[in-house]
C-alpha cells in the first residue's frame, strides 16, 4: 500500500500533545470554534440558529448555518463570474449529527452523516459539466477540545471513471493554546487499485469570533495522470478565514 503515514503520525502527535497538557492541569476558555476541520463540518456544531462565513484561498466564500435540530447545511460559490468567466462554481453541502450514548452535553460518540455537491457547468473551453459529489459518514470520540473521527466516504461522480471510488477517513483536533488549536483533516481514496491520499494539517488561530487557518494540503499525483509516469507528492498551502456571524442572515 503506497500511501504517506505523515497524517497518521500528526495525529498521534496531537493526541500525545492533549495528553500531556491534561497532565500538567492547563484549563482555557472553550474553544468558539470547533465546528468544522478544514474542509468538512465537526462533530460538535454550532448552537442551534448560528451562522458562519467561511473565505479560504480568498477565491471561495461559504456560508455554514445549523438548524434548531442540529442539522448543518452549506451553500458557497467561487465568482469566477466577476473575472469574466462565463461559468462560476456553486455547492451544497448538508450534515447531520446523532448522538450516541453518555450524557447530552458530552455523549459518548456522534455519528455522523453527510453529503456535498459541487456543480461546475459548462464554459466555453470545456464542453461537458464537471460536478463533483461526496458523500461520508464517521463516529467521533471525544469533546469539544479532544476528539478524533474515523469513517468512510464515496466519490460517486466527478473523480473515477466507470467506478466509484471509496475512502478511509481520519480526523482529528486538540488544544493547543488560549487562542489556538491544531486540527488534521485525512483521506486515503482507492481508486482503480490506486491509494490516492488526501491530507491537511495545520494550526488555527482566533480572536473571538474570528478564526484563521494556516496549514498544508498534502496529495499524491498518480503516475497514470502524469506524462513521465511517476507518481509525485504535491504540497499546497492552505489559508482560510472563519466568522461567527452575531446574526443569522436566513
Amino acid at each position: 500500500m503506497q500511501f504517506k503515514l505523515g497524517g497518521l503520525l500528526f495525529l498521534c502527535w496531537i493526541v500525545f500533545v492533549a495528553h500531556l497538557a491534561a497532565q500538567q492541569g492547563i484549563a482555557y476558555h472553550p474553544n468558539p470554534h470547533t465546528q468544522w476541520y478544514f474542509l468538512t463540518p465537526a462533530s460538535y456544531g454550532p448552537k442551534p440558529g448560528k451562522a458562519i462565513f467561511q473565505n479560504g484561498m480568498i477565491a471561495a466564500s461559504q456560508y455554514q448555518k445549523t438548524t434548531p435540530r442540529g442539522n448543518t447545511y452549506t451553500i458557497g460559490m467561487i465568482p469566477t463570474l466577476l473575472l469574466g468567466e462565463s461559468f462560476m462554481p456553486i455547492w451544497v453541502s448538508g450534515h447531520r449529527r446523532i448522538p450516541l450514548g453518555g450524557r447530552k452535553d458530552h455523549p459518548a460518540g456522534i455519528l455522523n452523516v453527510g453529503g456535498y455537491f459541487l456543480s461546475v457547468p459548462q464554459s466555453e473551453e470545456i464542453n461537458e459539466d464537471r460536478d463533483f459529489s461526496f458523500f461520508y459518514t464517521n463516529i467521533s470520540f471525544g469533546s469539544r477540545e479532544k476528539n478524533f473521527a474515523i469513517g468512510g466516504a464515496i466519490v460517486p461522480t466527478g473523480v473515477g471513471k466507470g467506478k466509484i471510488p471509496t475512502a478511509i477517513s481520519l480526523h482529528g483536533m486538540t488544544r493547543l493554546g488560549p487562542r489556538s488549536c491544531l486540527l488534521t483533516e485525512n483521506y486515503i481514496f482507492h481508486e482503480n487499485g490506486n491509494w490516492l491520499p488526501v491530507s491537511i494539517s495545520g494550526l488555527r488561530w482566533w480572536k473571538k469570533r474570528t478564526a484563521f487557518d494556516f496549514s498544508i494540503l498534502l496529495t499524491r499525483i498518480p503516475a497514470s495522470a502524469r506524462l513521465d509516469q511517476k507518481s509525485q507528492w504535491l504540497p499546497i498551502p492552505w489559508i482560510a478565514m472563519h466568522r461567527n456571524l452575531r446574526f443569522d442572515l436566513f
